[in-house]
């Protein structure tokens, strides 16, 4: 293993650790197969999709723990592969020698998943895919079907905003009407378990919080004679609002316009298809990144707004 693969196989196993310990689960549990008495070698191998690559996640027993990461993006861009199901991909890479046979013999079923690919922070992709995994376990251990309620449970949403992302904070600070109401159907969304409603909907309130963010500086920009418009345009895109955020005075680093850009990245897989890979764990994902937008950049503008 290379040190990317050390690292993430750390962290993958951590995570497991961590859920295990979360829900009170003995370690030496036989229902989760990566329990403290089994060694787990697990396959990522990254691959084109229609618009944007995947990966595809499997593992199978061993003598130690291990992670191989396969990139075969290259090999795989063309149409003839990315229009194929994830079945009929696999068949693909192996008939065509771009991966052997031998690395998927002896898989664990269960353990077959795909994410969405993030170029540069890959730790988004395996703690889903863990999550998953342990879900899927889970679910199928005496624990879970012992402690099943009798009637369904309707979260609230003012117990989902303070449990979950702490969103009370955001919906007095923010005097939009529109965007809380935007706000409300993601929850709604959100509580009814429809991901997809759910996931799409975030990407507009994103857009919406960094154009609100961006007008609270309405007046920086006209001591300098810049006008927003010229900024954003009359359409703004999803790089018209970073470039904004790239500028004075907000002015974002690298690092931060590579998690902005990725927030964006998961709203467009979103928009344009929907394969069944959406669910809570990417909703989650857009739901705390509108969190840190608003932490880290909305609340500052709005000082500057008021002090006025």
């Amino acid at each position: 293993m290379d040190d990317e693969e050390q690292r993430l196989l750390i962290f993958m196993k951590n995570k497991y650790k961590n859920l295990m310990e979360k829900n009170e689960m003995q370690l030496n549990d036989n229902n989760f197969m990566w329990n403290k008495n089994n060694q787990l070698h697990f396959y990522s191998l990254i691959t084109n999709d229609q618009y944007a690559p995947i990966y595809f996640f499997w593992a199978k027993k061993s003598n130690s723990n291990k992670l191989t990461i396969l990139d075969k993006r290259k090999e795989t861009d063309k149409a003839v592969f990315t229009t194929l199901n994830d079945h009929n991909k696999l068949n693909f890479l192996i008939s065509h020698k771009i991966i052997s046979k031998t690395i998927l013999n002896d898989s664990i079923k269960k353990s077959f998943s795909t994410e969405m690919f993030f170029e540069n922070t890959p730790k988004v992709s395996f703690s889903s895919y863990i999550e998953k995994l342990f879900n899927k376990e889970f679910k199928n251990s005496q624990n879970y079907l012992k402690n099943q309620p009798d009637v369904n449970i309707i979260y609230e949403k003012q117990i989902f905003f303070e449990s979950n992302f702490h969103f009370s904070n955001l919906i007095s600070g923010i005097e939009d009407k529109q965007f809380i109401d935007e706000l409300e159907e993601c929850i709604f969304a959100y509580n009814n378990a429809k991901w997809y409603l759910c996931a799409s909907g975030m990407g507009g309130l994103i857009e919406h919080l960094m154009y609100l963010t961006l007008k609270n500086y309405s007046n920086y920009y006209r001591k300098h004679g810049i006008r927003l418009n010229s900024i954003l345009s009359n359409r703004p895109t999803a790089k018209d609002y970073v470039r904004g955020f790239k500028q004075n005075p907000i002015k974002i680093d690298d690092r931060k316009e590579s998690f902005i850009n990725m927030l964006f990245m998961a709203r467009n897989s979103i928009s344009h298809f929907n394969t069944g890979r959406t669910d809570k764990s990417l909703c989650n994902l857009m739901m705390s990144g509108l969190m840190d937008l608003y932490n880290d950049y909305y609340v500052k503008s709005k000082k500057y707004k008021e002090s006025l």
